[in-house]
């Protein structure tokens, strides 16, 4: 089972085109100087101006102004496309492009009560002829005092590329997510029916679960490429995308742990949730906040699995090695990573399986035991006719008559009336119709056919003939036919 899950993993990776991709001209780090901001904009060489340090620009909290210059590819410079300033921030934006003030992104200010917040994605788009061969110098005044997290990198992208709205150049990123997508919204769907259908509690709804919060989880993500939203979301959107993460690898947890775990299940899912809830606070960043709400629960459950395999569980096996699997493979997964996504439907593919074999186990175990008391009543029902046989009100050529059940071998249907043959009397014609008289029966006799009714004392043997229908051969030398589509019923009935 494991290796038709690398493989679908593998096949769902394959089958999706990558993102298309666009020449873009980023700022010169090296060359970028933030300053306060002050009513002015300053001249970048007050002494409160400071370089760029770790590649980090913090708007957070802050109102200050920017600087830096880019070069321009020559072939971004030779094309006639129309070009823009993408800026990519938690903050609220002026641009000016070598000294031009080319845009607004809300209204950046000194304090929450002055400044309007601005989007978290936004262009610039701006005449050609501000453009410079080299040294072209971008001026920002930024602030971000709306912002609801400290997040480490705030400020996501500035340069010159291709004009287009932003959110679709995003949105790009994200096509490959639509495979993996539907895997778990079907998966939810499908399952979550079944485990309403089946009503075993919590145990039967964790699986459609878990695959309900990962689609959640990858729809905050993609919230970004859907919808233009202000700087101050982005930090409820990962919150969202942490939340849904937790929500999934707990329930992953669970049902591991409901699966495998026979004693003491309270104290091991309290020391499992410990244990993830440590590894997302001590881990930096959300994109390994959220990762690590699904990697540290599969590497617990694969531990269970595992232990519970040395007691020779088959199934522990694959579920230690598929979890081990999906925790390995999702360390170099990334936020904003699609590929985060493929591994979570790898491994939701697997749980699927197991899902279906098991129900599939339940329902081969429900009609057995259907089929075992429609033996033993049969059985009883026998025994009851036996000691006290039940009698039916025949209706023939006007005449009523009363007839004992343990003398009717069985009854044939002839359009509006029936033939029954009645042990000592012969073929008798009652004024019914074949399923009327079925209501009024005892259990003893058993729908072997559209057309035949046979009284299961009367049966000696069944057998099944090349055509897929069957024959019963009666005590008194009768052979009735059987549907095919009945056979099943009846050969387990008399089993």
């Amino acid at each position: 089972m494991m290796r038709l899950i690398i493989w679908l993993l593998t096949l769902m990776w394959m089958a999706t085109p990558p993102a298309a991709a666009q020449q873009f001209a980023r700022i010169d780090v090296a060359s970028a100087i933030i300053c306060p901001a002050t009513g002015t904009p300053p001249s970048f060489s007050e002494p409160g101006c400071k370089p760029i340090t770790n590649n980090r620009i913090d708007t957070q909290n802050r109102h200050i102004w920017l600087q830096a210059t880019l070069d321009i590819p020559e072939a971004m410079l030779e094309s006639s496309e129309p070009l823009a300033v993408y800026v990519r921030a938690k903050a609220a934006s002026r641009v000016f492009l070598n000294g031009v003030l080319i845009g607004e992104n809300g209204v950046p200010g000194p304090d929450a009560l002055s400044e309007t917040p601005g989007l978290m994605d936004t262009s610039f788009f701006f005449e050609r002829s501000l453009l410079k061969d080299q040294g072209n110098v971008l001026m920002l005044e930024l602030s971000g005092h709306h912002s609801i997290l400290d997040l480490a990198y705030p400020f996501h992208v500035l340069g010159i590329g291709y004009y287009a709205d932003p959110n679709a150049y995003i949105m790009r990123g994200y096509i490959n997510s639509l495979l993996p997508f539907g895997v778990l919204i079907g998966g939810a769907l499908y399952f979550g029916a079944l485990a309403v259908r089946r009503r075993d509690g919590l145990t039967s709804i964790l699986v459609p679960l878990i695959s309900l919060f990962a689609a959640a989880q990858l729809v905050a993500e993609i919230s970004r490429g859907l919808i233009a939203y202000t700087y101050p979301f982005q930090d409820v959107r990962l919150l969202l995308v942490l939340f849904f993460a937790s929500a999934g690898g707990l329930c992953l947890l669970l049902h591991v742990v409901d699966t495998f775990v026979t004693k003491r299940k309270a104290l091991v899912m309290l020391a499992g949730m410990a244990t993830v809830g440590l590894a997302i606070v001590l881990t930096p960043g959300f994109d390994g906040k959220a990762i690590m709400a699904l990697q540290v629960p599969a590497l617990i459950g694969a531990i269970i699995a595992r232990l519970n395999a040395q007691k020779g569980d088959k199934t522990g096996f694959a579920y230690a090695g598929v979890l081990i699997l999906f925790a390995l493979l999702a360390i170099p997964a990334g936020f904003l990573d699609t590929y985060f996504y493929y591994c979570v439907a790898g491994l939701l593919l697997f749980l699927f399986a197991v899902e279906i074999r098991k129900n599939s186990e339940e329902r081969r175990l429900r009609v057995k035991e259907q089929a075992r008391a429609d033996r033993l009543q049969i059985a009883l029902d026998e025994s009851k006719e036996a000691a006290s046989p039940s009698q039916i009100k025949i209706s023939s050529q006007g005449k009523v008559k009363m007839i004992s059940t343990d003398q009717i071998s069985y009854c044939k249907g002839a359009r509006d009336y029936v033939e029954l043959e009645v042990e000592g009397h012969g073929t008798i014609l009652h004024d019914s119709s074949l399923t009327q008289l079925e209501q009024t029966l005892p259990s003893t006799f058993l729908r072997v056919h559209r057309s035949y009714i046979v009284n299961t004392q009367f049966i000696s043997s069944l057998e099944r003939e090349q055509s897929g229908s069957g024959k019963l051969l009666l005590s008194n030398g009768t052979e009735v036919s059987v549907s095919r589509r009945i056979l099943p019923k009846v050969r387990k009935v008399l089993r």
